[in-house]
């Protein structure tokens, strides 16, 4: 199949090419499927060129199933989606009185929408070597996410299906209404037993623990939460105090001030009051020395702190030293000294290749470095590795592979192509790149290096 099957590129539409002989071409499935329009398979068309006979599918902008989780897993929603769009292919195709094993089920040849999330199957009748569905399901296994037990669960049950001699169609769906039926019955209980626990907790109010191990923790969380708050309120009192304390003292000063000004003291009222403004304002000068020594000293011991994490962190470069000058001497300072420590003789690095792509002409300031492989680019946060957000460019443009020391890049079916030295890469097929080739993704340019 792989070999019959080519990626052609026909001005704004990207299409699956294959050849499909003169004695096909007039069979009644050949021309049911290019005649008409059938919900779920990718649409087709008969074309003649140099004398052969091909089908043309459409599949711009669409990605295949092997290239969409190629780098991540299936959740139940995911299955659900595709075998639910199966099934409504199946009773569509028996309208036509279409056989439903001429279906490819192959992850290369099924193609998703990714802004719709609609699903396509390609339909190439009277072929006698076909993936079947079951080795079709090995994969499906093989990419569920583990952690979701619905998907694991109903994956497993369709893969039994699979080993039957016969598909049926209903089967499959009766498997995800069962699991429907089932969701909703296990919410219905799971609401009467919330709504039981709340209206037992109202008539109580209080809280059980039942063991030893959720009694320590239980109190050591109260305490955690009960120290979080002190913490808070001795802030709260430090910096009322902060604000009352030099506010009171000013008040003071003013209304002593006042008094001078405003009555006619005696000489002994008015040495009262002289020597009360000299408290006032010396308690003032008490108050914002103590503040700023203890400030400093505070700055003092977070600078020792960082110190001791930096030396902690780097004991294999410089030894215990810093340690014990902080033991004899905790004002000591790290960064205000020499280093005169020994690192040995210069060791050669041999240059690693950069894999990075950087941005060409206003997009200059765009830097893209493969930090692993595949590594796709695109503009759906959820399907890319980096996101280029950009009119031109698609949900999922195009990803790059390593095989051994070289690089190599794929087009995703991207709807405005992806570019080699201004030559267009046709979709599904790997390019090797080469330092300094210019790659553009839609209207942005970049340099591989």
């Amino acid at each position: 199949m792989e070999k019959e099957v080519e990626y052609i590129s026909d001005g704004n539409h990207n299409y699956l090419r294959i050849n499909c002989g003169d004695e096909r071409k007039n069979s009644y499935s050949f021309k049911m499927v290019t005649e008409n329009t059938i919900k779920g398979l990718l649409p087709s068309r008969t074309r003649f060129v140099n004398g052969n006979t091909y089908l043309y599918y459409e599949i711009q902008s669409k990605q295949a199933l092997y290239y969409r989780y190629e780098t991540k897993e299936m959740d139940y929603e995911a299955l659900k989606n595709i075998f639910y769009q199966l099934c409504f292919l199946g009773e569509e195709l028996e309208k036509y009185l279409l056989d439903f094993k001429d279906i490819v089920f192959d992850e290369k040849y099924i193609y998703q929408n990714i802004e719709t999330g609609e699903t396509y199957f390609l339909f190439y009748p009277d072929k006698d070597e076909k993936q079947s569905f079951a080795v079709f399901m090995e994969y499906i296994v093989k990419k569920i996410d583990h952690k979701d037990a619905k998907a694991v669960q109903i994956s497993y049950q369709l893969y039994d299906l699979s080993r039957q001699e016969h598909i049926l169609i209903k089967e499959i769906k009766r498997l995800f209404e069962e699991e429907i039926v089932e969701v909703k019955t296990e919410n219905k209980e799971t609401n009467i037993k919330e709504s039981n626990i709340n209206i037992w907790k109202q008539e109580e109010k209080r809280e059980w623990v039942t063991d030893e191990k959720d009694v320590r923790e239980s109190v050591e969380w109260k305490y955690k939460d009960f120290g979080e708050e002190i913490i808070k309120e001795k802030e709260e009192k430090s910096k009322l105090r902060d604000i009352f304390i030099p506010s009171i003292l000013c008040i003071v000063l003013t209304i002593l001030i006042c008094i001078k000004i405003s009555f006619k003291l005696t000489y002994y009222e008015e040495t009262l009051l002289i020597a009360g403004m000299v408290v006032d304002i010396g308690t003032f000068v008490v108050y914002l020395i103590h503040r700023l020594w203890k400030k400093n000293n505070k700055n003092k011991k977070e600078s020792v702190q960082e110190i001791n994490v930096f030396e902690k962190e780097n004991l294999s470069l410089y030894g215990n030293s810093v340690e014990e000058k902080l033991k004899q001497n905790p004002d000591w300072n790290y960064f205000e000294q020499e280093k005169e420590e020994e690192y040995g003789k210069t060791v050669f690095m041999e240059p690693e290749a950069e894999n990075i792509l950087c941005g060409l002409g206003k997009h200059e300031k765009i830097i893209i470095k493969l930090e692993k492989f595949p590594f796709s680019i695109g503009k759906l946060k959820e399907e890319a590795d980096y996101v280029l957000k950009d009119n031109s460019i698609s949900r999922l443009h195009a990803r790059f592979y390593q095989e051994g020391k070289n690089v190599y890049l794929v087009d995703l079916n991207s709807t405005n192509g992806t570019y080699k030295n201004g030559f267009k890469i046709p979709p599904n097929e790997k390019l090797l790149l080469e330092e300094g080739d210019e790659i553009t993704f839609g209207k942005i340019r970049f340099c591989y290096r």
